[in-house]
């Protein structure tokens, strides 16, 4: 995940729809592990936060034109073709701007309706759409999702919507490239497929970040509508929230102004239709532009706004569960939520091939910011740099603490992974490092992330990753 301190690891990066490079392949393999915040750990020392930016002056049309002046510049730097940035004010869309381009060696510039690839902001509107279900009597969020589809067999069939959109399910990560079902009976497919993959953790447990979670929403939707689901989304939700060019279908965003997308490592092209598959337009397959989803957030600020009833509004946002031991750093439907400088933020980011996009409103303020770019990677920091300008906070992203060594010895022990990819796993405490070791030799994504779960002893009793989840033996 990328960082930005304890706001760009928490509430607000909580997005992997890729898998990044492999590190390590000797049997057995060993992994320092770096304290991040919280029980949260990863495999390299974390870079520092960067200084703050010096305040802003002038009007706030001003300052918006300076911060995009700014992100042009730090796009260049970094190779990325272009992105869009729009804010919301007193609960109305205020300013917007495209800068860049739209692809790779393209000429066309960046607007404000040019369509980009949304990532795993697409999960708030999944769990917007359920919740539109759940008013209209066909879903109950407490029943097991065994009830709404027949056909669905083992584990799954158990748990419930409600689990389902705060990924405490249990459920698996999902996402990955040979596993990507296409097709209108794509996500039956699948989950029968998977009718035999156990749970990686017992159901309402803990929390763990799951693309496969959402695509079953996602199948139930279909179900009980009888229709697919990316057409109950959008006439339930994205019309009704004003993201008119809004689209599911990489075939009509492409007859449309829209960006062509970028892998900054590899520096290859990644054309709209890239992923396109079932389990991928559940999780993180909306394309939409900035103003779109502006609207969106025009509409969360406005008790709903008609597209959802108040009550749903607040079910949508309530603190479910609590992210990587972090205090004030929740996950609710689709959404995760923290305190920044003293006001609640909601937030979302998603990351995708080729695409990062970053979704954040502070209801309290009527304040909200989008942003997105042709790159994978969210673009965390120009949404806060515009919220601290636009809401005259003070500079700087807040940093929370990691986990002293003191405290290490409550992570050391030896963990079993019988459903993931991890295996046997021990964690020991060798000088100043705390050290992760799995027994079959796995190779992690270079940007795993390992949080540990505490049991009622104090002690760590799960070990959490994209890739599975251990219990302590």
């Amino acid at each position: 995940m990328t960082s930005l301190g304890s706001v760009g690891r928490h509430a607000i990066v909580l997005a992997m729809v890729v898998m990044p490079a492999l590190v390590g392949c000797a049997h057995p393999s060993r992994f320092p592990l770096y304290p991040a915040a919280g029980d949260q750990f990863v495999l390299f020392a974390p870079a520092p936060p960067p200084p703050p930016s010096p305040p802003l002056t002038g009007t706030a049309a001003q300052r918006f034109d300076a911060i995009v002046a700014d992100w042009q510049r730090r796009l260049t730097e970094a190779g990325v073709p272009g992105g869009a940035l729009a804010v919301v004010v007193d609960g109305k869309l205020a300013y917007a701007a495209g800068v860049g381009v739209v692809g790779p060696g393209d000429t066309a510039a960046v607007t404000t309706d040019t369509l980009f690839r949304l990532g795993s902001d697409t999960k708030m509107l999944i769990a917007a759409t359920l919740l539109r279900e759940v008013e209209d009597g066909r879903v109950a969020l407490d029943q097991p999702v065994g009830t709404y589809l027949p056909w669905l067999e083992g584990p799954l069939a158990a748990v419930t919507p409600a689990m389902l959109l705060s990924h405490t399910a249990g459920t698996w990560r999902g996402g990955e490239d040979n596993d990507c079902p296409r097709g209108p009976e794509g996500l039956r497919a699948y989950f029968t497929a998977h009718a035999s993959t156990p749970l990686w953790a017992p159901p309402g447990r803990l929390y763990s970040y799951s693309n496969a979670g959402f695509a079953l929403i996602a199948a139930v939707i279909a179900q009980v509508e009888n229709r697919a689901f990316e057409d109950v989304v959008t006439e339930r939700v994205l019309r009704p929230a004003g993201m008119a060019s809004a689209t599911f279908d990489p075939a009509v965003a492409s007859k449309r102004d829209h960006a062509t997308g970028l892998a900054l490592e590899t520096r290859t092209t990644i054309p709209l239709e890239a992923r396109d598959c079932s389990l991928f337009r559940a999780a993180g397959g909306v394309m939409a532009s900035v103003t779109d989803t502006a609207h969106l957030v025009e509409a969360l600020l406005a008790d709903g706004g008609g597209v959802i009833t108040p009550e749903s509004l607040a079910a949508l946002v309530a603190d479910r569960v609590g992210v990587d031991g972090v205090p004030d750093h929740h996950y609710g439907f689709g959404i995760g939520a923290s305190t920044y400088k003293g006001l609640r933020l909601l937030s979302h980011a998603g990351r995708t091939s080729g695409y990062g996009a970053f979704i954040a409103f502070v209801p309290e303020r009527r304040f909200g910011v989008v942003a997105v770019v042709n790159a994978n990677r969210p673009p965390n920091g120009v949404a806060v740099r515009a919220l601290d300008a636009l809401l005259d906070l003070p500079p700087g992203i807040p940093v929370e603490p990691p986990a002293p060594p003191a405290t290490w010895p409550r992570y050391a022990g030896e963990y079993s992974d019988a459903a993931g990819a991890l295996g046997d796993v021990t964690v020991t405490i060798e000088g100043k490092q705390l050290v992760m070791t799995l027994a079959n030799g796995v190779a992690l994504p270079a940007e795993l992330d390992v949080t540990f779960v505490l049991g009622q002893d104090g002690n760590a009793e799960y070990l959490v990753t994209p890739i599975g989840i251990a219990r302590r033996r």
